[in-house]
């Protein structure tokens, strides 16, 4: 098992310290940054995407369910609203790493869980999540607000 972190933050060289004093760093990739453009390279050589970010969206775990990736997330993120918890991904309290550690060994130890939710993350973003989607959303509140006025 690899852990690869991609980007940059305050907390990186606190990280690269701890998994030198755990003897861990030969498990653990620190990218940095990375372009938009290798992205998705990182996620289809991923088996499963861990998301403990707080944040307003997460369009990064959008991406990776697009790759038919299973998505483990921090409820404090705005993308864990679409998720459905167990079904397209799982969705676990924010700074808890138990309860992430738990959900990604749960995946890990069942490969055809794994794939499910993986499909079934895939298939959710497929049909919900596109800009053909987000336009007809848009016309269907504007006709409403239109229809109110």
């Amino acid at each position: 098992v690899k852990l690869v972190i991609i980007g940059i933050g305050p907390l990186e060289t606190k990280m690269k310290e701890l998994a030198k004093s755990l003897g861990i760093s030969d498990k653990i990739i620190f990218t940095g940054r990375v372009q938009d453009s290798e992205l998705s390279v990182y996620y289809n050589a991923c088996d499963i995407f861990i998301f403990p970010a707080e944040q307003t969206w997460g369009l990064v775990a959008i991406e990776a369910m697009a790759c038919k990736k299973p998505v483990v997330v921090a409820n404090r993120n705005g993308v864990s609203e679409v998720i459905n918890n167990g079904k397209t991904g799982f969705v676990v309290p924010s700074r808890n790493p138990k309860a992430m550690a738990e959900k990604v060994e749960l995946l890990i130890k069942n490969k055809k869980l794994c794939k499910k939710i993986g499909n079934e993350g895939y298939d959710y973003v497929r049909n919900n999540i596109s800009w053909k989607k987000y336009a007809q959303n848009m016309e269907r509140i504007f006709k409403k607000v239109l229809k109110s006025s």
